[in-house]
């Protein structure tokens, strides 16, 4: 049985990495969008908190099927989960981005921030998962 709490846990993990990537290469990603910190605030002046609470969601979801996942392959431990994790970011997060960015005709620093940013939040929440499930 997958338990809910290592799930929590593991979405935690994710989102921290997140803030922690974001926090490191906000300004490079900002730039990389072609737009200024102002423009992106709502309100103005305040970030909105939408955003935050989507991609707590999105991390928890996330935490959810790469456990799905490990449970069905009977991966244990750490080095599974992050092998399993590296797998699943680069056939599905790095594929559908670099795709849809190069269609979009975004920069390629767009592309490996924030492919980078789902590479690193899939790991933290892959250890969480291996050590503790």
């Amino acid at each position: 049985m997958i338990e809910p709490l290592i799930i929590l846990a593991a979405g935690v993990a994710a989102w921290l990495a997140g803030a922690v990537w974001y926090g490191l290469l906000g300004n490079k990603w900002v730039a990389a969008l072609g737009t200024t910190k102002a423009a992106l605030a709502r309100p103005p002046g305040l970030p909105s908190a939408v955003p935050f609470i989507l991609s707590f969601v999105a991390d928890l979801v996330m935490a959810w099927v790469l456990a799905l996942v490990l449970h069905a392959t009977f991966a244990t431990g750490i080095g599974n989960a992050v092998a399993w994790a590296m797998v699943l970011w680069m056939g599905f997060v790095l594929a559908t981005l670099a795709t849809n960015y190069t269609y979009a005709r975004r920069q390629p620093m767009l592309t490996l921030i924030d492919s980078g940013h789902w590479l690193f939040a899939m790991i933290s929440a892959a250890v969480v998962l291996g050590y503790f499930g």
